[in-house]
């Protein structure tokens, strides 16, 4: 009974960029596992590194490597790419101790308990984001345990959007949510008997979760929600009635919100359809967001080479490629999409279909999100996700085909 627990806690630090009382969650997250490694070392149960997962390892080591070599060619003091890059290096050795607990705990179940955790630990994060901004009891007691940004506490302030358990929000949380929907109505279609309204009700809060957090996942929620149509559903392994069942409940809770708590609800609802609102008004898809983004777009003089700068203050700007660019050009650029591509190549040989489907989507999420934010495996969630559902398809422990699985695994 104990490891199903400390599974749970394991993902949740681990998963949500969580403070709490000013510790990063993934830090109280690693002497968990790390015990737990140990306790499974113990019992003879080694560890086996097979190539893709050394060439994983790798990659992150050369990225790592890399970025301290710009500001030695550059003869500028920027580590924030540094900092950010060896981060995502911890995320990694977490992310691999965390599965490795798993597999060797749960067996063959590993894989589906990991799923379900990140979905039930996504769910929870929504349901918070969502109580703290229309509750302010419940605001007080969570912010009084978690910290949270200054910035999210003049938005709950004044009823425009929230973070839920992320110390920061925004954007990042809104299609951290998309993501956690994909995985949800991926394990409803391929792991129940019968879809409950319990399950309608989880992708539901995500849904709520994304609209809350960032108009960037609301716009990328409806983008994948019209691509899961259109495409086959052997490969997007996503039930079309879902969706649909899905999309009409989402539109008529929301309907009925905005009846009961509209003067609430009022400034959310102006922030997060402005692009729609300016379209009807002036035919014009545009926002303030996508104003300020134009003026992101600005390269330095040495294209291929940069300048050494990586900094959001001094730069104006939050885009990742665009950093990179000022950071060392378009060769930084070409060399994070060939860590991308060693990714995406280990990734696509899995036979695991499932988790090779959540990756897909979060490096989706990564290279979309990386115009607009940074997404350069800093702790977001969605790089947690990347990485985990990596390290699964490297490692194919557990594999199942798609049929014999899911009736082995339904519940």
């Amino acid at each position: 009974m104990i490891y199903p627990v400390i599974s749970f806690v394991s993902i949740f630090l681990g998963l949500i960029p969580i403070s709490l009382f000013s510790v990063s969650g993934i830090y109280l997250s690693f002497p968990l596992l790390l015990i737990w490694t140990i306790i499974s070392l113990c019992k003879n149960k080694c560890i086996y590194i097979k190539k893709r997962n050394a060439l994983i390892t790798c990659s992150f080591i050369i990225l790592i490597l890399f970025v301290s070599c710009v500001p030695l060619l550059h003869a500028e003091n920027y580590y924030d790419l540094i900092r950010m890059t060896s981060y995502g290096l911890f995320i990694y050795l977490n992310c691999s101790l965390l599965v490795y607990c798993h597999n060797v705990t749960f067996g063959e179940k590993s894989n589906l308990i990991i799923l379900r955790n990140i979905y039930i630990v996504g769910t929870l994060n929504a349901l918070v984001a969502v109580l703290v901004l229309v509750v302010p009891s419940i605001r007080s007691i969570i912010y009084s345990v978690i910290d949270t940004s200054p910035l999210n506490e003049v938005h709950l302030d004044i009823g425009m959007r929230s973070s839920g358990l992320f110390y920061f929000g925004g954007s990042i949380m809104s299609v951290f949510h998309c993501l956690i929907i994909y995985i949800g109505m991926l394990y409803a279609s391929n792991f129940k008997r019968k879809i409950s309204l319990y399950d309608y009700t989880c992708i539901l809060l995500n849904i709520l979760g994304v609209f809350v957090s960032g108009r960037f996942g609301f716009l990328f929620l409806i983008v994948m929600f019209i691509f899961l149509m259109f495409i086959n559903q052997k490969k997007s392994l996503v039930r079309k009635r879902i969706i649909i069942n899905i999309s009409l409940l989402a539109i008529v809770v929301i309907f009925l919100l905005l009846i009961e708590y509209y003067e609430h609800l009022k400034r959310l609802m102006d922030w997060g359809l402005e692009i729609f609102i300016n379209y009807f008004e002036s035919g014009k898809l545009e926002s303030h967001s996508t104003d300020i983004l134009q003026t992101m777009y600005h390269l330095p003089n040495n294209i291929l080479f940069g300048n050494g700068v990586f900094s959001q203050i001094e730069l104006s700007t939050d885009s990742g490629f665009i950093l990179l660019i000022w950071y060392f050009g378009v060769i930084a650029l070409i060399f994070y999409f060939f860590v991308f591509f060693v990714h995406f190549v280990v990734a696509s040989s899995s036979t695991n279909i499932y988790w090779r489907n959540v990756f897909f989507v979060a490096l989706s999420i990564t290279l979309i999100g990386n115009f607009k934010d940074i997404y350069l495996f800093a702790s977001n969630g969605i790089t947690q996700i990347y990485i985990i559902a990596l390290i699964i398809c490297s490692s194919n422990y557990g594999e199942y085909k798609k049929n014999d699985g899911a009736r082995k695994y339904k519940s």
